[in-house]
C-alpha cells in the first residue's frame, strides 16, 4: 500500500492512502454535492495546509478525488468562486 508522509507537529506522520481516502469519504466529500475547500479539510481534520494539498493532489491524480468551483463568503462579507474538492467513492473502493 502507498503511503504519504506529511509534516506535523514537529514530527513525520505517516499516513496510508486509504486511511485518507476513507477519512475525505467520512466527510462528505462526494460528487454531485458542491465540495469543500482545503481549509475546511483542515478545520474537520486537523491536518495542516501542505498535508491537506499533497494528498488531495494524490488523489486528484488518481482520479478519487476532482475539482470545482463553489461559493464561499470570505472575513469580509463578499462571496466568491474558490476550489472545492469532491470524493468518488465508487472510484475510491475500485483504487485500494
Amino acid at each position: 500500500m502507498a503511503r504519504a508522509a506529511a509534516v506535523g507537529s514537529g514530527s513525520e506522520v505517516v499516513i496510508r492512502e486509504d486511511e485518507w481516502l476513507a477519512e475525505l469519504e467520512r466527510l462528505g466529500v462526494t460528487e454531485g454535492e458542491e465540495g469543500v475547500t482545503s481549509g475546511e479539510i483542515q478545520e474537520r481534520t486537523g491536518w495542516g495546509t501542505k498535508k491537506v494539498i499533497k494528498l488531495l493532489k494524490r488523489g486528484i491524480v488518481r482520479g478519487v478525488v476532482t475539482v470545482g468551483r463553489g461559493l464561499r463568503t470570505n472575513l469580509v462579507g463578499v462571496t466568491q468562486k474558490v476550489p472545492v474538492y469532491r470524493f468518488l467513492a465508487a472510484k475510491a473502493k475500485k483504487a485500494r
